[in-house]
């Protein structure tokens, strides 16, 4: 069983011992066959400018590895590896991530060629913003097969939101990080674009595939629907911000049960009004805020 603790990303450098080259050789031609890179392929691509590799230890084992090149505005991913008895953890996604993360801002967009037959890489690439682009007759040997060409474009699909004042009167306590520092994680068989989170508190903010935003909960194994996407959240907390500063004074001093309700009700109307499924279940973000709205507790 693989122990998530131990495992680590590293670019290599040019300088790296011999047996690390070896070791990555010896990890391509054991997933992808007699095709796979010699270890002199390996250091020869680290040493280029344009040229990155990046393995994944489980402590002193390379398990995984990326490798590709940029030219331009565009970035190629040449190889991508890892152990059986690693696979099905997220790892090849982690390491997508890395090699996209290692690749100057500038870059536009990645290429790749998978295998026809390769379908739970396909699905994998697809996971990760690859589309397919054209096919490549009998681009492979041993044995003759097509490739399938996939392009991923780097477009800014978010903002910096990390300067925006965010209420600190409540417990929404949000705080965004810059977009240089966006992450992802693979959780509970999804992968998410972290963003953000709690000041103090152990929930992230992460945007899913579909673009939906969620706490995720990681000590807890458990996520919490926020908004429909990480612009709608954005404009509610701002109407959360606004709606507390505004309308919170205008309540009694010790509120009733009835004032309360109405507090919150019309709040809760606001919400609705940006995201039709806030209050699809008990259990969603803003249900849990107005829950505690209901009993006075963040007035």
């Amino acid at each position: 069983m693989m122990q998530k603790a131990n495992i680590a990303f590293y670019k290599v450098a040019s300088d790296a011992d011999s047996a690390v080259f070896s070791a990555l050789s010896a990890l391509d031609k054991k997933c992808i066959g007699a095709e796979g890179w010699s270890a002199e392929s390996f250091q020869s691509e680290v040493e280029k400018d344009n040229g990155t590799v990046i393995c994944c230890y489980d402590d002193m084992r390379i398990i995984g590895l990326i490798c590709g090149y940029f030219a331009g505005d565009e970035a190629d991913i040449t190889s991508v590896a890892v152990d059986e008895s690693y696979r099905r953890h997220g790892i090849a996604v982690q390491l997508m991530q890395e090699f996209e993360n290692h690749l100057p801002e500038y870059i536009s967009e990645i290429f790749l060629e998978v295998r026809e037959s390769n379908v739970p890489a396909i699905s994998l690439y697809n996971k990760c913003g690859f589309e397919k682009l054209s096919v490549r007759k009998n681009f492979y040997e041993n044995p003759t097969e097509n490739a399938v060409v996939m392009v991923k474009k780097l477009t800014e699909n978010y903002k910096n939101y990390s300067d925006i004042s965010f209420p600190d009167k409540t417990i929404l306590e949000v705080s965004f990080l810059s977009v240089s520092d966006f992450y992802s994680i693979y959780f509970n068989n999804n992968n998410y674009t972290i963003v953000g989170g709690d000041k103090g508190i152990d929930n992230l903010i992460g945007i899913a595939e579909d673009e939906k935003v969620y706490y995720i909960s990681v000590d807890d194994n458990d996520i919490c629907y926020i908004a429909v996407n990480i612009e709608t959240f954005i404009k509610e907390i701002l109407l959360f911000d606004n709606y507390m500063n505004t309308e919170a004074d205008k309540l009694p001093k010790n509120p009733d049960d009835a004032e309360l309700s109405e507090f919150t009700n019309n709040f809760k109307s606001k919400i609705i009004e940006l995201d039709a499924d806030a209050f699809h279940s008990s259990g969603t973000f803003w249900a849990e805020i107005c829950e505690e709205m209901e009993y006075g507790i963040i007035i």
